[in-house]
C-alpha cells in the first residue's frame, strides 16, 4: 500500500474516534442527573387564606395576575374575591 493510504486510514481513524468521544460527551449522564419529584395536587384541599403549597401555586396560576409563590396571603384572597366572588375554595371548584 501506498503512504498516502495510510495517512487516509489514519484520518479516518482519528476522526471517528474524535467523534464518537464529542457525541458521547453531549449525550446526558443518567449517573448524577436528578430530576426533580414529581408533585401530586390535591384537588380536593380547601383553599383559604394562611394555607401554603404546590396547590395554593397552581390557584395562582389559575387566577392569574398573581405571583406564583404558594402562599395564600391578602393578594391572592383579594385576586379570588374579584374572580370567584368567595374567600376560599378547592381546585376541583375552578
Amino acid at each position: 500500500m501506498s503512504k498516502g493510504i495510510y495517512i487516509f486510514l489514519g484520518t479516518c481513524a482519528v476522526l471517528g474516534l474524535g467523534y464518537y468521544m464529542y457525541s458521547k460527551s453531549k449525550t446526558p449522564s443518567t449517573e448524577n442527573d436528578t430530576l426533580p419529584p414529581v408533585v401530586q395536587l390535591d384537588y380536593n384541599k380547601v383553599l383559604k387564606s394562611g394555607v401554603r403549597g404546590e396547590e395554593v401555586k397552581e390557584l395562582q396560576r389559575r387566577l392569574g395576575g398573581l405571583a406564583v409563590d404558594g402562599i395564600f396571603g391578602p393578594l391572592t384572597l383579594s385576586r379570588l374575591k374579584t374572580v370567584k366572588g368567595v374567600t376560599q375554595i378547592t381546585l376541583s371548584q375552578l
